[in-house]
């Protein structure tokens, strides 16, 4: 039952599916075609495979997280409302599975593309980290190996995001507004952090504000997707 919910919610959000596969190619060619052409303008030891393949790992995993973040909270605005606004969730409403089922489903097409994004691009991060011994003093400098914590750091904003944008998609048969508020909840919470460290004089940069950040976006974006799973099941229309 629940593999033939995740084929029709593969088939209803393709769209952002797809995209998100193809985005996450074009990122690295992008990044490709970028290094080549200015590494073109450098001296040698800037034109050799090992440094140039580095910097496209690189330039394409930070590119790719940018990616990575629109791409999931499109996906979160657009798992719920979508099946509203073609008005089929009214069917769906008649048909044996539950509602907890279909969210299962919604929420294995949400994380599972979300996932093999953010894999692919560790992925990418982790073997550039293996390039590193090849590469010239030239760049050694503006790396410093994977880092944990900006990996961190990346999930609990897109978490909060994907959390705002599902809170909001479990009332809305518009993939819009919740996108917009997906987008805006990072933003929000950042001001509302500063804020409170301003009050409480609490450090506000550096390493602790950081992990103030990380904390509290996971955090908040967890309680966000738990609210708009708990609204989308309990909802009396479909």
């Amino acid at each position: 039952m629940i593999q033939t919910l995740i084929r029709k919610d593969l088939g209803l959000l393709k769209q952002y599916v797809v995209g998100a596969i193809a985005v996450t190619i074009v990122c690295y060619m992008a990044t490709a075609i970028g290094v080549v052409w200015l590494t073109d303008y450098q001296d040698e030891s800037m034109q050799s495979l090992p440094v140039r393949t580095f910097l496209i790992l690189r330039g394409g995993h930070n590119l790719g997280f940018c990616a990575t973040a629109l791409l999931s909270v499109m996906l979160a605005g657009s798992i719920f409302t979508l099946e509203r606004a073609d008005r089929s969730a009214e069917f769906l409403a008649c048909l044996p599975p539950r509602r907890y089922q279909h969210l299962i489903s919604k929420f294995a097409v949400l994380f599972g593309t979300t996932a093999f994004m953010v894999i692919v691009h560790v992925s990418m991060t982790l073997i550039s980290d293996l390039l590193l011994p090849y590469v010239r003093a030239t760049t050694y400098p503006f790396t410093d190996g994977t880092q944990l914590s900006s990996v961190l750091m990346f999930i609990g904003i897109a978490m909060s995001m994907i959390g705002g944008a599902l809170a909001v998609s479990a009332w809305q048969s518009s993939n819009g507004f919740p996108i917009l508020c997906g987008l805006l909840t990072p933003i929000v919470l950042g001001a509302l952090i500063k804020v409170g460290g301003y009050w409480l004089e609490l450090p506000l940069n550096g390493e602790v504000g950081l992990n103030r950040l990380m904390v509290t976006t996971l955090i908040v974006g967890c309680f966000l997707t738990f609210c708009g799973a708990y609204w989308y099941v309990e909802r009396s229309e479909p």
